[in-house]
C-alpha cells in the first residue's frame, strides 16, 4: 500500500505520522509524493509503524528518476 493511501485510510497528517517515524512533516510529505526515496533504516520505521501494511516494494513503483535520500545526514 502506498504511503500516501494509509495516511488517509488511517485518517492520519502527515505530521502525526513523522512524530512516529522521527522525521520531520515535510521529509514525510517528500516521502509520500515520490520527491524523496527513504533510507533502510527510514525504510524499516515505516514499515513498523504500519504494521507491514506500507513496505519497501511500495515505493518501488513510484521511485522518481531524480531524488534526495530522506534520513541521511548531509556530508
Amino acid at each position: 500500500m502506498k504511503l500516501e493511501t494509509y495516511l488517509k485510510k488511517n485518517g492520519m497528517t502527515d505530521a502525526s505520522f513523522a512524530a512516529q517515524v522521527s522525521l520531520s512533516q515535510s521529509q514525510v510529505s517528500r516521502i509520500k509524493r515520490g520527491i524523496s526515496w527513504p533510507t533502510r533504516d527510514v525504510l524499516e520505521r515505516i514499515t513498523m509503524a504500519t504494521g507491514g501494511t506500507v513496505t519497501a516494494n511500495d515505493f518501488l513503483s513510484a521511485a522518481p528518476a531524480k531524488r534526495s535520500v530522506q534520513g541521511e545526514t548531509a556530508a
